[in-house]
């Protein structure tokens, strides 16, 4: 029994003894399971643990990646100072209570990272971060927002894409977020500038449902009985989308074709192809029966028309003595074959009138051409150089003095009289009874056409 006694007397003093002993060990050492960050250290003295711990932050490092390249390296050493550090670890220290030690062989003690951060010497790093992020982003791109584009002769929704520049603000949160939760790697694919318009975004579909009816317009202009259509590739060449993607007419360039158009089409200066009453087909200038579009006018009503996005069929604004619209002669109008001494007058498509006249001598030729009866006035005058010649019914047809009248003075008509010495000075010589006719029944603005 007394052995006994001295054996449990020797355990008690043992155990008390390595109690005591790593007691007074702990009053300078930091307790069990002591952790810096992934670091332990448990049973470092306060000047072991500073110096591992200052090695270990030296050799460790936040990587900046993009796209799996390494961009930068920042140092974790660089984010604290060690008067800070040596505070934290003191606090520590001074918080343990080493008679307990036994109690934190199951309890972790925590040093964090950020508890040993310089906020000033945190907020310091900004400035080099956003200089070096501004170098870097100087030979990146933007980023590209999808847009209503005219390409290959029509509208279409181009790609948005990803800019190689990085969102500086963005980069910035994140690392210093990475560096406050002390992270090995801060990855900034998310931070790359993003396109603010994407190719699916709703009002980018409903803007293009809108311009998209551009690409079918059905545009048709009328001259007289021929009718052109305007290609869509010219009209969309027309197109333009503003900031508020609403759609923009370039009027000089609807100027120019409807300069072009003018130039093909206008009558006035150009020619004609008439059939005659003898079935024969000949082409005319059109003298003083034409007309030509008003460009100024018909560019700017073309223009808006255009911007309106609806399908139309259009005669053009002229300016003239002729219309651009229906049959440029008509069933209307007096025919004058100076090659038979002959004149006609169809009303509405019908034979009304048939006579022989005597047209212009040798030397004053009767004009050929289209003209049209612009005035009709009773007892005129007719003068010339030597002569005076009164009519009772004038209808000029020209700016010169050409013109429809009655001629009593001759006594017969048609044949060869023009060129035998009774041709007139140019103008259509009519049997006087049918002048009073033609007269009574032919309405101003009837279109003349005179042939050899």
């Amino acid at each position: 029994m007394k052995h006994i006694w001295k054996i449990v007397l020797i355990i008690i003093l043992s155990i008390c003894s390595i109690y005591f002993g790593f007691t007074y060990y702990y009053q300078k050492h930091f307790l069990p399971r002591t952790y810096f960050g992934n670091m332990p250290i448990s049973g470092m003295s306060l000047n072991k643990a500073n110096t591992i711990i200052n090695q270990n932050l030296s050799n460790e490092a936040l990587k900046i990646t993009l796209n799996n390249e390494t961009l930068k390296e920042l140092p974790r050493k660089n984010f604290i100072d060690k008067n800070t550090l040596i505070s934290v670890l003191k606090d520590q220290m001074a918080k343990q209570n080493a008679f307990l030690w036994p109690t934190h062989l199951a309890t972790k003690n925590q040093i964090n990272f950020t508890d040993i951060l310089n906020n000033e010497t945190l907020e310091k790093t900004k400035e080099p971060l956003i200089n070096w992020l501004n170098k870097y982003n100087r030979n990146k791109k933007d980023a590209i927002n999808a847009n209503i584009k005219f390409e290959n002769n029509k509208f279409i929704i181009t790609d948005d894409k990803v800019g190689t520049k990085i969102n500086t603000n963005q980069a910035i949160d994140k690392i210093l977020n990475s560096i406050v939760q002390n992270k090995s790697i801060v990855n900034l694919d998310d931070c790359l500038e993003q396109p603010t318009i994407k190719k699916d975004s709703k009002k980018l579909q409903e803007d293009f449902a809108k311009i998209e009816k551009f690409n079918n317009i059905k545009a048709e202009y009328k001259f007289n009985e021929q009718t052109i259509t305007i290609p869509n590739d010219i009209i969309n060449s027309w197109l333009s989308i503003d900031d508020e993607e609403k759609i923009q007419v370039d009027r000089e360039k609807v100027y120019n074709y409807v300069s072009e158009l003018a130039k093909k089409y206008n009558t006035n200066g150009n020619t004609i192809k008439f059939k005659t009453t003898n079935g024969n087909t000949i082409t005319l200038p059109c003298e003083t029966y034409s007309w030509s579009i008003n460009v100024d006018a018909e560019s700017e009503k073309l223009a808006n028309l255009i911007e309106k996005g609806n399908s139309f069929t259009r005669t053009p604004i002229v300016q003239g003595s002729a219309s651009a619209s229906g049959p440029f002669i008509g069933k209307t109008y007096i025919e004058v074959d100076k090659g038979s001494q002959h004149m006609w007058f169809y009303k509405d498509g019908k034979e009304a009138i048939s006579t022989d006249i005597v047209t212009g001598r040798p030397g004053q030729d009767t004009p050929s051409g289209v003209f049209y009866v612009w005035n009709k006035e009773r007892n005129a005058v007719l003068r010339g150089p030597g002569y005076e010649s009164p009519v009772s019914y004038w209808m000029p047809i020209d700016w010169t003095g050409v013109g429809i009248h009655d001629s009593n003075w001759q006594v017969a008509y048609g044949g060869t009289r023009w060129k035998d010495g009774f041709g007139s000075h140019g103008c259509v010589n009519t049997p006087p009874n049918i002048m009073a006719e033609l007269f009574e029944i032919v309405p101003k603005g009837t279109p003349v056409i005179v042939y050899d």
